[in-house]
C-alpha cells in the first residue's frame, strides 16, 4: 500500500488472487447491501458502497465505478441533512462516516477522477464543518458523544484522527496527515 497508486492498481489487476478477492468483495457487498428491513437507508449501505466503489476504482471498472458513485451520492442525500450532518443522531458515527467519504475522495483523486472528486467535495466540505462543530473547543480526547457509539472504532481514535487532519502544523507521518 505504500507503492505509488498506479503500481498498486497494476498489482491488483495483474494478480489473479488479489483481483479475485476484489471481485468477490464486490459481489458480496452488492448481494448484501445493508438496508433496514423496511428499506430505509443508513450508514451501513454507505459503507457497503464504499467498498464496491474502492474496488471498482482499483480494478478500473468504469461502468461499476460510475453506477456505484451515483448510488453513493443518492444514499448520502438520504442520510445527511442539508448541512451535511448525519441524520442518524450520532456524533461518533458522523465522524466515522466523514472519514469514509474523505478516503473515497482521496482514492478518486489518486485515480484522476477530478469531476467525481468535485461532486464529492460538496459533501465532504459540509461533513467536515460538522466535525469541527462536534470537536471545536474541546480537549484533545473529548467530544460530546450522543446517539449510537460504534464498537468498531474507538471515539478517542477518531477524534485524534480529525485533530491531526485539522492541525496545519503537524509533521507527523499519520494517515490523517497524509490525507491533507
Amino acid at each position: 500500500l505504500k507503492e505509488p497508486f498506479h503500481v498498486l492498481k497494476d498489482n491488483i489487476v495483474n494478480d489473479n488472487v488479489i483481483r479475485s478477492l476484489f471481485n468477490n468483495t464486490i459481489i458480496n457487498n452488492l448481494k448484501s447491501l445493508e438496508y433496514y428491513p423496511s428499506g430505509i437507508s443508513y450508514n451501513h449501505v454507505v459503507n457497503d458502497l464504499r467498498g464496491v466503489l474502492a474496488s471498482a476504482i482499483l480494478l478500473d471498472d468504469e461502468n461499476l465505478k460510475g453506477e456505484t458513485f451515483k448510488q453513493l451520492i443518492f444514499e448520502l442525500n438520504l442520510i445527511l441533512d442539508d448541512d451535511g450532518i448525519l441524520r442518524e443522531g450520532s456524533s461518533h458515527y458522523h465522524l466515522i462516516i466523514t472519514r469514509w467519504i474523505l478516503e473515497i475522495e482521496c482514492l478518486l483523486f489518486a485515480s484522476g477522477e477530478i469531476e467525481l472528486v468535485s461532486i464529492l467535495k460538496t459533501y465532504t466540505s459540509k461533513m467536515l464543518y460538522g466535525v469541527t462543530f462536534f470537536i471545536s473547543g474541546l480537549s484533545k480526547n473529548n467530544m460530546p458523544l450522543f446517539g449510537d457509539i460504534s464498537p468498531d472504532l474507538d471515539p478517542e481514535w477518531i477524534l485524534n484522527y480529525f485533530r491531526e487532519l485539522f492541525n496545519p502544523y503537524s509533521d507527523s507521518k499519520t494517515y490523517a496527515t497524509k490525507l491533507k
